[in-house]
């Protein structure tokens, strides 16, 4: 890279970070750009030292250090929009450019408190879903990248496809207008700081291949946080229900429990905690029994937390699936329920719910009752804060529990009931 003379203006700051894997259409990519770039300029008028949009085009080794118009990038943009393929989760280095953006956004997030996660990382289909690969990271799965505001072809055929393809002209312009205006609506409500200073090229850990961990949480010497998010898929939902705009066609970690007015899958609330928290964190599918998980979780010292939808109990798979838990005590394991009650649904069926929990649960009903399940939460930030304070709780427990000289109890184990918004007291 030429040195440049001392009186050279420095890079610009710009708006937003186009991530994208070279080896994946680049000419289609920079012709992304450019549209993109003329659209954000239609919409908003960017001042002399702004750019509307990074867009590199450099080969660097991983091994090397940042240019430093890529650092600039980096540390200023207030959004990015990272094109998803293949080659994308294979790269290195579009792994730690992610990593980045997923750090700058957490810290946004601790900082303002937020009760939602910045939509701030946008991740976009460049190819259809079904050739993104076996393997989708969970930092990204936790994001919504498809989202239904773009149309029906994007969904079928990546953005690569409506680009390349003449008769999806008119559907790519619609795209182009949609995601300029989501851009700058995002950017306008969450703010984004510069990032003070950036690490290093190669002490960035990859977000494609490294857990999440908050490295400014004190370490814990065990394991780390398996999650199982026990919720049925709309399909599925719509066999107790007309108002399924809570449920996702893939059920479990995409569920979102707090919409209204919350637009935030429990994964994503639950991984941001776990983080906060100095842990890793892992989603467990409903393929084992619970019992098995509990099994695996005490052997290697992780904290197994299962997140139930009450409403979900209404279909026999996921009432057998938890049942157990009735019948089993481990220090290891909890579980939450996250309950809305600004959802008209939760309130006109709070009769059934509790009838749902007796007949799931008979032996924790009878000893505790079913209002000793309650643990209030009035928003998804009180929520988070609970299950901060529920993990710190299992946290302890295990420490105790492993310093003992006797490890079996029969003691029972709460089992926690976390109310929505909106929940008044009973």
């Amino acid at each position: 890279m030429p040195e440049k003379s001392s009186d050279s203006p420095g890079p610009k700051s710009p708006f937003c970070f186009l991530s994208y894997a070279r080896a994946s259409g680049p000419a289609y990519a920079k012709r992304f750009a450019q549209d993109l770039t003329e659209e954000l300029t239609e919409l908003r008028k960017f001042g002399a030292e702004e750019d509307p949009l990074f867009f590199d085009q450099t080969e660097i080794d991983p091994g090397s250090k940042w240019t430093e118009r890529l650092e600039t990038g980096l540390k200023k943009s207030k959004v990015m929009v990272s094109l998803l393929s293949e080659h994308y989760f294979q790269s290195d280095y579009c792994g730690k450019e992610f990593q980045v953006f997923l750090h700058r956004r957490a810290e946004l997030q601790r900082e303002k408190n937020l009760g939602e996660t910045p939509g701030l990382i946008v991740p976009i289909l460049w190819v259809p879903e079904r050739f993104l690969g076996s393997e989708v990271p969970d930092s990204v799965k936790e994001i919504q990248y498809a989202t239904e505001n773009w149309n029906k072809d994007y969904w079928k055929e990546g953005l690569l496809q409506l680009i390349k393809n003449e008769k999806y002209s008119t559907q790519y312009k619609d795209f182009l207008r949609k995601l300029a205006v989501c851009l700058l609506e995002v950017s306008q409500r969450h703010p984004l700081q510069d990032l003070a200073q950036l690490e290093s090229l190669k002490a960035i850990q990859s977000a494609f291949t490294a857990k999440t961990a908050n490295v400014a949480a004190p370490p814990w010497d065990g394991g780390s946080i398996q999650f199982v998010y026990v919720a049925a898929t709309s399909a599925e939902a719509q066999k107790f229900t007309k108002d399924v705009c809570g449920y996702d066609p893939k059920g479990g970690r995409f569920w979102k429990p707090y919409l209204p007015p919350i637009d935030s899958p429990i994964g994503v609330i639950t991984q941001f905690v776990a983080s906060k928290e100095g842990f890793a964190s892992d989603a467990l599918p409903l393929d084992a029994p619970l019992q098995a998980y509990i099994a695996r979780a005490k052997q290697g010292d992780n904290l197994l937390i299962i997140l139930l939808d009450c409403c979900s109990l209404e279909l026999d798979r996921y009432r057998s699936w938890i049942s157990s838990y009735d019948e089993v005590f481990s220090a290891n394991c909890e579980v939450l329920i996250p309950l809305n009650e600004a959802d008209p649904q939760v309130v006109t069926r709070r009769a059934r719910i509790e009838e749902l929990l007796t007949r799931t649960f008979p032996q924790r009903s009878a000893r505790l009752g079913v209002e000793a399940f309650a643990v209030r939460a009035n928003s998804e930030a009180d929520f988070r804060k609970k299950l901060a304070r529920k993990i710190q709780e299992v946290r302890a427990l295990i420490t105790r529990v492993k310093a003992q000289s006797t490890a079996n109890t029969s003691a029972p184990g709460v089992f926690p009931l976390v109310a929505g918004p909106g929940v008044n007291s009973r």
